[in-house]
């Protein structure tokens, strides 16, 4: 009977920890497959922009800031100075400025080098509220302006705009006469005719290669074609 009751004890011994539900603890998933990589993506940090965005970025920040501005450029329809409108021209449209060419005719113009232009409207045309900057271009030609009301009148509209004016050699003599440089300082050409109309009209005379006062620029001559053109842009900006 002891021997009945040994054998007993012991099955039931060897049969508790199958029944007791004691089993090994499962370990927590962890992030796997599509759901742990969709965590990375979360987590990246954004790149930098690629392809035309990135193409259209650059192009956006090297934009000048007078790109879109307007110039108005006046020449006398004979003998203006090539290089007085050549250079300033050159940077103005460098500088992204859209530039038109104005005279007393839109037939064929020659300046005093040979250089033909056609402009692309008359001066009697012109409304200076269309433009940023007004530019008057020496040469021999130009002093015929001193006496153009047209001109003159632009002239005028342009300072009441408040737009940046230029002119160069002669040209200075235009905006004297127009009464826009009283109490200025101006340089001109060094010849009488331009000086008397400086001093007429109210201007210092500096003899300086280029002179700024305010947002009126003037030149002396052809030699200062490109610092002429350069210190226009620098303005406008």
């Amino acid at each position: 009977m002891n021997r009945t009751i040994l054998i007993t004890v012991l099955t039931a011994a060897l049969a508790w920890p199958l029944s007791s539900g004691c089993k090994p603890k499962a370990e927590p998933a962890g992030p796997e497959g599509k759901e742990a990589g969709e965590q990375e993506e979360v987590g990246e940090p954004a790149g930098e922009p690629e392809g035309e965005e990135a193409e259209e970025t650059e192009e956006t920040e090297e934009k000048p800031v007078t790109a879109g501005k307007k110039a108005v450029m006046i020449i006398a329809c004979k003998d203006f100075q090539d290089d007085e409108l050549a250079e300033p021209k050159k940077a103005l449209e460098e500088a992204g400025v859209a530039v038109t060419v104005a005279s007393t005719s839109t037939e064929g113009c020659k300046g005093m080098m040979g250089t033909e232009v056609t402009p692309d409207e008359l001066v009697e045309d012109l409304d200076a509220d269309d433009f940023d900057i007004a530019v008057f271009v020496g040469g021999s030609g130009s002093a015929a302006f001193y006496d153009d009301e047209d001109v003159l009148e632009f002239a005028r509209a342009s300072d009441d705009e408040g737009l940046v004016i230029g002119a160069i050699c002669l040209a200075p003599g235009i905006l004297a006469r127009a009464g826009i440089l009283d109490g200025l300082k101006a340089t001109a050409y060094d010849a009488e005719k331009a000086r008397n109309a400086l001093e007429e009209g109210g201007a210092t005379y500096t003899g300086e290669t280029v002179t700024v006062d305010g947002v009126v620029v003037t030149g002396n001559g052809p030699g200062a074609a490109k610092e002429f053109g350069a210190k226009l842009v620098e303005i406008l900006e």
